[in-house]
């Protein structure tokens, strides 16, 4: 069999010597490196969901992905002072809280995982999976953000 053929390999290491360990392998098979990423993500998060001062911690995102373009995933915790707590999705839309380049594409609430409508309702402590399409996706997140992210400066 000849031609080519694609293979995508997702290496995990503790520092950059790791991963040109398996670059080296890789290319010791006759494997040719088109386009090599390096990702670095680490999430550390507090013991206790309270800081000193008493007040729920709010979180950065959890999880950033950049697509192509200008388009980002995000997840990220749904802060009690949200402007969009206790509303629908197709409220928030329609009052302008949810830009129209934002898309919430998924929910995790109490371990289960919620394909969200128009008709879902976002609740405080949500983490919610965003697909936004704009240059400016932190003024998009402010949805989910409330005043206490000012507060902690997150």
């Amino acid at each position: 069999m000849t031609g080519r053929q694609n293979l995508h390999v997702v290496a995990v290491g503790d520092n950059t010597d790791d991963l040109q360990r398996v670059s080296r392998r890789l290319s010791q098979l006759g494997i040719e490196i088109e386009d090599e990423n390096l990702v670095e993500d680490e999430f550390f998060s507090p013991y206790t969901p309270f800081n000193p001062n008493g007040h729920r911690q709010t979180d950065a995102p959890n999880d950033f992905i950049a697509l192509t373009g200008q388009a980002n995933i995000v997840e990220m915790s749904v802060n009690s002072d949200a402007p969009i707590v206790n509303h629908s999705l197709e409220e928030a839309s329609s009052r302008g809280v949810l830009g129209e380049d934002t898309l919430v594409i998924g929910i995790e609430r109490d371990d289960q995982e919620i394909t969200p409508h128009g008709d879902t309702v976002i609740r405080s402590d949500d983490i919610v999976t965003v697909l936004s399409r704009t240059t400016n996706t932190e003024a998009e997140l402010e949805a989910f953000r409330g005043l206490q992210s000012e507060i902690t400066g997150q």
